[in-house]
C-alpha cells in the first residue's frame, strides 16, 4: 500500500482531495480514480485549447478578409488618383497660360496706375495755368 499526502510548499495540507492533515492510506482504486480525474482536466484543457485555437482562426480569417477588402479599395482610390494626375497633366498648360495673362494683366494695371498718378500730378501741378489760359479766352 502506498501512503502520501498532498501539500503545498507551505507544508499546509493541499485544498483539493485532502481530507486531513495526516497522510491517508491510498489504494489501488483510488489511485486510478485520480488517475481518471487527471486524465478529464487534462482533456477538458485539450477541449478547451482546442476551441480557443478554432476562434482564433476564425478572428485571423475575419482580419484577413478586412485586409483583402481594404487592399482592393486601396487599388481602387490608387486607379482613380492616377486618373486624376493624368487629367491634372493636361490641364496645366492651361492653367500655366492663365497665370502668365493674369501677370500680364497686373502689370499692366499698375502701368497704367503710373501713368495716371502721373497725370494727375501734372494736371494738380499745372492746374491754375490751365484754367488761366481757358478764362482768357
Amino acid at each position: 500500500m502506498l501512503r502520501f499526502a498532498l501539500t503545498t510548499n507551505s507544508g499546509k495540507p493541499h485544498a483539493a482531495g485532502v481530507r486531513s492533515a495526516m497522510a491517508e492510506r491510498v489504494t489501488t482504486a483510488d489511485v486510478y480514480r485520480r488517475l481518471g480525474e487527471l486524465t478529464a482536466r487534462v482533456d477538458a484543457l485539450i477541449e478547451h485549447q482546442a476551441r480557443a485555437d478554432a476562434a482564433s482562426e476564425r478572428s485571423r480569417a475575419a482580419t484577413a478578409a478586412r485586409l483583402d477588402a481594404m487592399a482592393v479599395q486601396q487599388q481602387a482610390m490608387d486607379a482613380r488618383l492616377g486618373r486624376a494626375e493624368e487629367a491634372l497633366v493636361k490641364i496645366k498648360p492651361f492653367v500655366d497660360d492663365a497665370n502668365k495673362w493674369r501677370q500680364r494683366g497686373i502689370g499692366a494695371l499698375w502701368v497704367f496706375g503710373m501713368i495716371c498718378t502721373a497725370a494727375g500730378a501734372v494736371l494738380a501741378s499745372t492746374w491754375r495755368e490751365m484754367v488761366a489760359a481757358l478764362r482768357g479766352i
